[in-house]
């Protein structure tokens, strides 16, 4: 109930009594995973998580929960290990697929994004604008010019009046300035980086 109320120290000191109680219930790693997690220990976090899964590996959740705390804590690394096996566990969690996509894009593997965005897109079509905004900037640091700017108009025909819209906007008045001089503007970097780390993750 603490959990579920955002009272995350109230349901710490639960969770870890219980897990003193218990050391063998997956129930409570998990959820003392999650807490810590919430509170941005991510460290502590992921060893709980981990712990909880060696104790019960058909938890469906916890790959995907996993797959975040380690995204959080910027492992990518281990962060697409674990969306890897949460997209084969959960199969229909679009969000599973969006952060693949995400992480693709920040480790600069920008040919390996736009599948899994596509996939998240299908699934949730309420990420249509993230996606449509990730899948051109990752053709746009690849120098896919022209297919940049018909995703960054895609993501202003989706919504032309969110932030994501008027960055796209902003991009795609300066793709054909690019794709000339065949080098990155001052101002690419500070808008991508803006919404790297502002990337709405409210449904999970």
């Amino acid at each position: 109930v603490a959990y579920s109320e955002g009272k995350y120290d109230e349901a710490l000191g639960y969770f870890q009594n219980a897990a003193q109680r218990d050391p063998k219930d997956a129930a409570t790693h998990h959820y003392l995973g999650m807490t810590l997690m919430q509170q941005g220990k991510y460290g502590p976090a992921a060893e709980s998580l981990e712990q909880a899964r060696s104790l019960d590996p058909t938890i469906t959740e916890l790959p995907y929960d996993l797959g975040v705390t380690y995204f959080r804590a910027k492992d990518y690394a281990k962060a697409l290990s674990a969306f890897s096996e949460a997209e084969k566990a959960q199969p229909d969690r679009a969000m599973a697929y969006f952060y693949q996509g995400y992480i693709h894009y920040l480790l600069e593997a920008y040919d390996q994004a736009a599948a899994p965005l596509n996939k998240a897109q299908e699934l949730d079509p309420s990420l249509a604008q993230s996606c449509q905004f990730y899948r051109a900037m990752s053709l746009m640091k690849a120098k896919k010019y022209d297919e940049a700017g018909t995703e960054f108009q895609a993501t202003v025909d989706t919504d032309p009046k969110t932030e994501l819209a008027d960055a796209a906007q902003k991009l795609q008045s300066r793709l054909a300035a690019l794709k000339k001089a065949e080098k990155r503007w001052s101002l690419t970097p500070s808008i991508s980086t803006q919404y790297d780390d502002n990337v709405t993750l409210e449904p999970d």
